[in-house]
């Protein structure tokens, strides 16, 4: 599937970003799952570049490790707190039922 040549191409498929050839274009048009979301960036395999225009982010492979590895980070990051805005909600519901059913 992949072509040896292309840097990016093997990255992406390292980081289980799922590269394919884009439908009805030319052989050196590629895409795959933008890191850590529901969209998709474009490889240039002639170029050896990357864009994602959703994220407005674009290069050469070392900016593509770059960019997964910020991606994957920011995605983790969001996640922990996430979690802990939710531990203290649920936090915040058990003290409240906890000091209805003293009351009761």
């Amino acid at each position: 599937m992949a072509n040896k040549d292309s840097e990016i191409l093997d990255l992406a498929q390292q980081f289980g970003l799922n590269p394919r050839q884009c439908p009805d274009c030319p052989p050196n048009a590629w895409m795959a799952r933008c890191p850590a979301s529901q969209h998709y960036l474009f490889i240039d395999l002639e170029k050896e570049l990357y864009y994602c225009g959703w994220c407005k982010r674009g290069g050469g492979p070392s900016s593509f490790l770059d960019f997964v590895e910020e991606r994957e980070e920011r995605a983790k990051r969001w996640r922990e707190e996430y979690a802990a805005e939710q531990i203290a909600r649920s936090t915040g519901s058990l003290a409240h039922w906890g000091k209805k059913s003293i009351k009761s």
